[in-house]
């Protein structure tokens, strides 16, 4: 009785030690996952950091006046921001004064461009914006803008 009662509890000692080692290999590998994920995470939000994102809008100010405005949506400062020269673009004339290239553009903040419109302007122009941000130099964003 006293032997069947020994390998009773060898046998459940070692069924617990077997199913500790189990799930301890498990959670191991699942805090591994987790870890890199999180690694990854951080260095994506790193790395948004030191982006800048420039893009425009068209703001209508009356029948033909209209006002080009570039942006920074990015957590990071642009720099030597360039646009395609509108003045190309079949009927349409700046009516102030634009630097470009722009030399910094900080998160947030926005410049404009007013520029005047005629019957032969078209509907959609393609404007492309370059910049240099700590992430890379000379990016590179194209957007169709409606008129």
């Amino acid at each position: 009785m006293e032997l069947a009662s020994l390998i009773i509890s060898i046998c459940a000692l070692l069924l617990s030690a077997f199913t500790f080692v189990i799930y301890d290999r498990k959670i191991k590998k699942q805090n591994l996952i987790l870890n890199q994920y999180q690694i990854l995470k951080i260095d994506e939000e790193n790395l948004k950091k030191k982006c800048a994102k420039i893009s425009g809008t068209i703001i209508r100010e009356n029948r033909q006046m209209r006002k080009l405005v570039i942006s920074n949506e990015g957590l990071a400062s642009a720099h030597n921001i360039c646009i395609t020269d509108i003045r190309n673009f079949r009927g349409i004339s700046l009516t102030g004064m634009a630097s470009i290239p722009f030399e910094l553009l900080n998160p947030g903040e926005h410049f404009e461009i007013p520029f005047m419109i005629s019957e032969s302007t078209p509907d959609i122009i393609n404007v492309e914006y370059t910049w240099d941000d700590d992430n890379k130099a000379h990016n590179i964003y194209k957007q169709n803008l409606q008129l």
